[in-house]
């Protein structure tokens, strides 16, 4: 397994699974604790190996307690876990500043797969807050500990015209920025310059905008200037296209493209009857408006085949023919192979089988 903790981080409490190296799927190994003989070792970069010993438990489960030396560890199992989950409490020794990573490898308990902990050591992040105090931000996932930094200002500034700030990750989120109460991120801009860019990288979108529970995803409060919009690769939309407040706002521009009818002729083709879009609407409602797929029409039972459906038969009757054929008794002999009905006492179709050494080969059911 690998981890990222902060270099000097205390008290460091690392969860993990152990595999009983004797079973055949992969199962946890139960019953460890301080008496069962793991042992191991750690290297930290640039330095000689040391040894380990697993011979101290946990006193209290979540609650980290320091082995007496450098070169022992306690074990403990945390309640409600699978079997094999065990929690590790290893020296502050193991995690000093000086290093750039720690090698950890445990193991030679009865059935004991080898264990391996491979460690990150990160540098933390230190900053000023609105008071000018020293922060140390650091990742509680990653081992450090979480802090809420407040600032009651912000400024950034520069001149260069690649941007003052940029956020580029390739993985997760590289900024997440959210508030319960007001504005999360305000951006202006003076003297004519953009408040707000957004640009993508090779085939990520330069924005993605999603809601979430009953909020929108983007929400426009005034108005919505486009220069051009465009469709793989294609400009379809040019001119400064202004909306304002509202969604019934008319849109001005140039479309190309696309359809070069007016909107009250489009509205007219798709509600003709016999047009593709009625013809498209009648596969689920007549033009009396009876629904052709109901609880009821869907519910009601359908009579097995007698005979394999031919190629032309209904939907419905090639539909039962591939659950009859899924579900009743087949039975194959040397150059045959027949499907039963339900009650298993007649033959409802049969496939000639054949094979010449190289090819095998069924025919057309029937």
């Amino acid at each position: 397994m690998k981890r990222q903790i902060v270099k000097g981080s205390t008290s460091q409490i690392i969860t993990v699974f152990i595999q009983d190296f004797s079973s055949a799927i992969g199962a946890g190994l139960g019953s460890l604790d301080q008496n069962s003989g793991i042992v191991g070792g750690y290297v930290r970069t640039g330095e000689v190996g040391l040894a380990l010993a697993v011979d101290e438990n946990v006193t209290t489960e979540g609650t980290y307690e320091a082995p007496t030396t450098a070169g022992q560890v306690r074990i403990g199992t945390p309640a409600n876990m699978r079997t094999g989950t065990y929690e590790l409490h290893f020296h502050n020794n193991l995690f000093a500043a000086a290093s750039e990573s720690v090698f950890i490898i445990l193991g030679g308990a009865t059935d004991m797969a080898e264990l391996v902990i491979e460690i990150e050591l990160t540098t933390a992040l230190v900053v000023p807050d609105a008071a000018g105090t020293a922060v140390t931000l650091a990742d509680g996932a990653h081992g450090g500990s979480s802090t809420v930094l407040t600032l009651s200002q912000l400024v950034i500034s520069g001149s260069h015209a690649s941007g003052t700030v940029n956020i580029d990750n390739s993985g997760g989120a590289a900024l997440n920025i959210d508030s319960s109460v007001t504005d999360a991120v305000v951006v202006g801009a003076g003297g004519g310059g953009d408040g707000f860019v957004v640009r993508g990288h090779g085939a990520g979108a330069g924005c993605y905008i999603v809601g979430g529970g009953s909020g929108q995803g983007l929400l426009i409060a005034k108005g919505l200037f486009i220069d051009t919009v465009e469709v793989a690769g294609t400009t379809i939309l040019t001119g400064a296209v202004t909306m304002s407040a509202g969604l019934t706002a008319a849109i001005t521009g140039t479309v190309s493209g696309n359809s070069t009818h007016d909107a009250a002729a489009v509205k007219t083709a798709i509600e003709e009857n016999d047009s593709k879009i009625d013809h498209l609407w009648e596969t689920t409602e007549d033009n009396a408006g009876t629904r052709r797929f109901t609880a009821t029409s869907l519910s009601t039972p359908i009579t097995e085949l007698a005979a394999v459906p031919a190629a032309n038969a209904s939907i419905v009757d090639k539909l039962n023919w591939l659950f009859m054929l899924a579900k009743n008794e087949q039975n194959r002999v040397t150059n045959a192979a027949t499907v039963l009905n339900d009650a298993g006492d007649a033959v409802i179709g049969t496939a000639v089988l054949g094979y010449d050494g190289t090819t095998f080969t069924r025919e057309k059911w029937g």
